[in-house]
């Protein structure tokens, strides 16, 4: 997740979406469905995809 928040503070939108995509089901294979980790990662997966990249 350090690595998709990183990828999408330098604008490399693409990248970060990827990384945080593999961040979740990564999240969501090993850890309790209601672990706060699995809410983070979906957090910054809507936050990555949600902004206009020509903003």
């Amino acid at each position: 997740m350090v690595t998709a928040t990183t990828l999408h503070g330098l604008g490399r939108r693409a990248e970060a979406e990827a990384t945080a995509r593999h961040a979740l089901s990564a999240c969501e294979q090993f850890l309790h469905p209601q672990h706060p980790r699995i809410r983070e990662a979906r957090a910054l997966l809507v936050r990555v995809t949600a902004e206009d990249p020509l903003l």
